[in-house]
């Protein structure tokens, strides 16, 4: 991820760059408006950069479920000994 931030930092710089090379009247139109349009290699991206975000929240919570179910059955265990010996 750190990659794609990289990446996406630099055609970020790249973009502006450009869009402020514009004409003020060629800059009537906000920067992320002119971007999705001029700055494809920064939307771009920015969309790899959200996909991969994506991906990794995506990870982590399949391994929480892993520990959920793992922690249930530690206190399901728990429980069954503290009746047992009472």
């Amino acid at each position: 991820m750190a990659i794609a931030k990289e990446v996406k930092d630099e055609a970020f710089k790249d973009a502006l760059e450009k869009y402020q090379k514009l004409t003020p009247s060629e800059r009537q139109v906000p920067f992320i408006d002119w971007s999705k349009e001029h700055g494809t290699e920064y939307t771009k991206a920015w969309e790899a950069e959200d996909a991969l975000e994506k991906q990794y929240e995506s990870l982590q919570e399949d391994a929480l479920d892993d520990v959920s179910r793992a922690l249930a059955t530690m206190k399901s265990a728990d429980s069954r000994f503290d009746y047992k010996y009472q």
